[in-house]
């Protein structure tokens, strides 16, 4: 088997096929056939790693004897043996392994390549919600290592595949679940924690990616693990194909396409985000039904027959022991024998005119600055807002800064600060970035203070039980917008106590008998609001 290959590469080497360096860069004026796009009109790379004229080509690959088990080894052998290089590449990083790795760094910095990761943090999501000082621990190590890059964009998804891994679903009564890493609410609660986290830690060249698995039996519960629009920035899928039984990749696809079109509302806005393929391949299947599976991806892509799918990532890895997975890798029959008519059949599909051509044209133009920048505090919250700005291209999004911290990538042309605290004051910038990435020069700073002035409500159902010489107090708890942190008492204009948020009531005492007095509680919060007065008026008893 390994001289099989090693001949295969001496051919292609003697024929000049065999492709060691990058594809050459597309001239500033090329173009390519352009899905919904303009002919003539160059290509570009958006922000968040959408070719403007076609979808990507890429994968992963393993276990082929003919190199080291190296990943990167084995990856740039696939380039070797497809003829072309990978718009993307597909790494995998196992629980514990939380930073780039060279294979990463390998393809982070070759150009027209985009590194696509899928990281297992945690086998508990739960643990991931921001509680658990380990996990956060490994989310900042990742996150650190993926800022060490600079401005390089990379994909990266948080556990991939979550549907099996659920334990359970209250919106899914009818799913039999089998999964352990826990519910999806825990899920979304993981995905919002990392994002705050990387936030937090200044990262800005991630492009999050949701990585479902499309297995009819757990359709019910995709729309539930869907972290929120914000969180959100591409949607991809798998495609297999795992016998000789209705061999048809658009069957395939056609499932979780039309659950996520069926599940897009304004809320989980499917529709609005790039789709991809990001595992996909044909196994436990004959090498006729192998080789029509390639062609009709390669048809889909050529076709446009999906039009939401940016990139289709082939899993091109299996171990030759396995005779079920084996028998996913494209040079080798379901028995593990090497196919050269396999190969060619998936070459035809890598080299399909749906999947080739231009990566973009130089853009190095900034947008305009974002103004007028302006803000105010409404109900203890900086409300920020800004005039859009323009560009040669497009304005692909507009990123705010706190304090010199990216705490937001929005659309918008607004931003509430909801993770502002009270009695901080925060300076804000933001800015404008186009299709290729490119910043303008940040706005004027506004400077903001969140103070509270709002009082709290007073206290409720004030009432007194009268002795002879004392009084005792009760109430119910007042409240606030913020929080109630005191009582003061008063009898008439005199100061009687303050007293702990915990306390609801008081005992006055050294009183005369038989006398009428009368009684003020107010509540007080942080900021030193004062409720309006509860009263009360009770005479002591005689005797």
């Amino acid at each position: 088997m390994v001289r099989r290959c090693a001949v295969l590469v001496s051919l292609m080497l003697a024929a000049g096929l065999l492709m060691c360096a990058p594809t050459p860069l597309a001239s500033a004026g090329s173009t390519a056939r352009a899905q919904g796009q303009e002919v003539g009109e160059p290509c570009r790379v958006s922000a968040v790693l959408v070719n403007s004229c076609r979808p990507w080509f890429g994968g992963t690959a393993n276990n082929y004897p003919d190199v080291s088990g190296n990943k990167l080894d084995q990856l740039r052998y696939f380039e070797t043996r497809v003829g072309r290089q990978m718009d993307v590449a597909h790494t995998y990083h196992v629980l514990g392994d939380d930073a780039l790795n060279a294979t990463d760094l390998f393809f982070v910095n070759r150009p027209q390549t985009i590194l696509m990761t899928n990281w297992v943090l945690t086998r508990d999501w739960a643990s991931a919600d921001g509680s658990n000082a380990a996990v956060n621990a490994a989310i900042d190590s990742m996150a650190t290592s993926i800022k060490a890059v600079g401005d390089t964009r990379i994909m990266l998804t948080l556990f991939h595949e979550p549907e099996n891994d659920v334990t359970s679903d209250p919106g899914c009564p009818g799913t039999a679940f089998v999964g352990t890493a826990g519910t999806t609410e825990d899920y979304t609660a993981m995905w919002a924690n990392v994002r705050a986290r990387f936030d937090a830690l200044g990262v800005t060249n991630v492009v999050w990616v949701l990585n479902y698995m499309n297995y009819p039996t757990w359709n019910c519960v995709v729309p539930h693990l869907y972290p929120g629009n914000d969180l959100v920035d591409w949607v991809v899928f798998n495609a297999y194909q795992q016998n000789d039984t209705d061999v048809s990749f658009k069957h395939r696809v056609d499932n979780l396409y039309d659950v996520l079109t069926a599940a897009s509302t304004p809320q989980r806005d499917y529709l609005s985000k790039p789709w991809g393929i990001v595992e996909w391949g044909i196994h436990r299947a004959t090498q006729a039904n192998t080789a029509l599976y390639y062609e009709q991806a390669r048809l889909a892509a050529e076709n446009n027959t999906f039009p939401q799918l940016k990139y289709f990532l082939v899993f091109d890895q299996g171990s030759p022991d396995d005779a079920d997975n084996g028998s996913l890798r494209v040079a080798y029959d379901a028995a593990g024998a090497f196919d050269q008519s396999e190969q060619d059949a998936f070459n035809t599909y890598a080299h399909t005119a749906g999947l080739s051509g231009a990566w973009s044209t130089p853009d190095t133009s900034l947008p305009t600055t974002p103004a007028p920048f302006t803000g105010t505090v409404t109900e203890l919250t900086p409300s920020l807002s800004w005039g859009a700005s323009s560009d040669d291209d497009a304005v692909a999004s507009y990123v705010v800064a706190r304090d010199g911290v990216v705490v937001r990538d929005t659309t918008a042309l607004t931003y509430r600060d909801t993770r502002a605290k009270v009695g901080h004051t925060y300076s804000y910038t933001v800015r404008a970035v186009d299709l290729s990435g490119n910043r303008s020069a940040p706005s004027v700073r506004v400077r903001l203070t969140v103070k509270d002035t709002v009082a709290p409500r007073p206290p409720r159902r004030l009432r007194a039980a009268p002795k002879r010489h004392a009084v005792v107090l009760r109430w119910r708890p007042a409240s606030d917008n913020v929080a109630v942190t005191r009582y003061v008492v008063w009898r008439g204009k005199h100061r009687l106590a303050t007293l702990k948020a915990a306390r609801d009531s008081y005992r006055a005492t050294g009183l005369r008998a038989h006398h009428t007095y009368t009684f003020v509680i107010r509540a007080r919060d942080a900021a030193g609001n004062l409720s309006s007065p509860a009263r009360v008026t009770v005479r002591t008893r005689s005797g």
